[in-house]
């Protein structure tokens, strides 16, 4: 199961083609979710800023030009566990990478005296925990985490990112998972959906932060899933440093579940057609047997809201 977010008011029945392709892609997803969430990037001059919002956004330009953005990437990223096989297996292209991405033993002495063997996600303590980066120093970014996840940093960027707040204790039987990013910590849903005007103050509840999200079915994850929310005293022990971390693992855990905002795989042959007539034109002949297929029917869905009470009578 998945945390599904807020909705919000339908879009106007003429937005940017590539918005609305977005808004359609629930398909486009790993694992054949129920749900889904965006995962885009606000643009304001040169300054990327990772966000989740179920609303679609205008992006404003230096100029003031606003303008449609495919958002996201249309492809998954791969996961921390796939990185690392690829970094080893080409020694080459990834220099040093798992020297890189090792702990110093001071790091790992302070990590080890803070947790006490005591799992993060399940807050027991046993004799099969392990050390882990809350994101691998080659992943991170030295402005942002997950927006530049695509490729490893360059290796000489990577030392400001070896803190060993931004190291976490977990038990073996989760360490998988996390590391095949299958699930993640969703942090501050409530400010991250108010910086885009999808929900205001009166309707915050701290109990909605720090959600435990499964994206991918694993042994255990049923289990974690009921528990619904990272265990108290890891949330008490975070700081600012580790909670951006943690953060920055969700926003990567979503751009490996996610695909980022094109239909094609769906719909290779008509998608990409009958998206741009809606996006220049609008709705327009409601008889026409392309408000039959499969896309026609969604696309009608997700307007349904916006569209006139003749057009619908027509199409029934």
């Amino acid at each position: 199961m998945i945390c599904k977010m807020p909705e919000t008011t339908s879009l106007s029945t003429r937005v940017p083609a590539r918005r609305t392709i977005h808004a359609l892609s629930k398909q486009s997803i790993s694992q054949n979710r129920d749900a889904f969430l965006f995962y885009v990037e606000q643009c304001n001059f040169e300054l990327h800023v990772a966000r989740i919002t179920t609303s679609s956004l205008t992006f404003k330009d230096p100029d003031d030009e606003y303008f449609g953005k495919e958002i996201g990437y249309r492809y998954s990223l791969l996961s921390f566990a796939e990185w690392e096989e690829r970094e080893k297996e080409d020694a080459k292209l990834y220099p040093k990478a798992s020297k890189h991405n090792s702990f110093t033993e001071d790091m790992k002495a302070k990590a080890n005296a803070r947790d006490g063997g005591v799992c993060f996600i399940q807050a027991i303590s046993t004799n099969n925990t392990k050390l882990t980066w809350l994101v691998p120093p080659t992943l991170a970014s030295s402005a942002h985490i997950a927006t530049e996840g695509h490729r490893p940093c360059p290796i000489d960027l990577t030392e400001e990112y070896k803190d060993f707040h931004t190291i976490i204790t977990l038990e073996e039987s989760v360490l998988s998972p996390f590391l095949e990013n299958k699930f993640g910590i969703d942090v501050e849903v409530c400010q991250l959906l108010m910086s885009f005007n999808v929900i205001d103050h009166e309707q915050i509840d701290d109990k909605d932060n720090y959600k435990i999200v499964i994206f991918q079915d694993f042994p255990g994850s049923e289990k974690m899933a009921a528990n619904s929310r990272l265990p108290q005293a890891s949330i008490d022990g975070l700081n600012d440093n580790s909670r951006f971390y943690l953060m920055g693992n969700f926003k990567y855990c979503l751009s490996v579940n996610l695909m980022g905002g094109d239909i094609i795989e769906d719909y290779p042959d008509l998608g990409s057609d009958l998206i741009e007539e809606v996006a220049e034109r609008g709705f327009q002949s409601p008889t026409d047997e392309k408000w039959k297929t499969t896309l026609g029917q969604e696309i009608l869905d997700y307007h349904r809201d916006d569209l006139p009470d003749a057009f619908l009578e027509l199409l029934d």
